[in-house]
């Protein structure tokens, strides 16, 4: 859930089911992707896809610190999500755009 005040709007993107083995720095890793969005004017759907997989990625890994999100898991992720048949037509351009913003800041 992500409020534009310069749009007057409200941004809602669902999460990401994982197996979760620890919560410790999910936050952050979600706070740090939408800092990463906003910095690089990703759209909001977008950043919110991203920081939706990053923070997803980090609740599948153990211990403060060590367990911050990889790329590669991020992109599995979001790969995961755009390609799930009952996400909304948005839901999938949006989370298509984050994979194709996270590969080319990779690159």
């Amino acid at each position: 859930l992500l409020r534009s005040r310069s749009e007057q709007r409200t941004y809602i993107s669902p999460g990401i089911p994982v197996e979760v083995m620890d919560t410790v720095g999910c936050g952050d890793s979600f706070a740090a992707a939408i800092v990463l969005g906003f910095t690089r004017r990703f759209s909001i759907p977008a950043t919110l896809a991203l920081a939706n997989a990053v923070g997803a990625a980090t609740a599948t890994g153990r211990g403060a610190g060590t367990n911050v999100a990889d790329a590669q898991t991020v992109l599995q992720l979001l790969s995961r999500v755009s390609q799930d048949g009952s996400a909304s037509p948005e839901h999938r351009l949006a989370t298509q755009q984050a994979i194709n913003h996270l590969n080319s800041s990779l690159s």
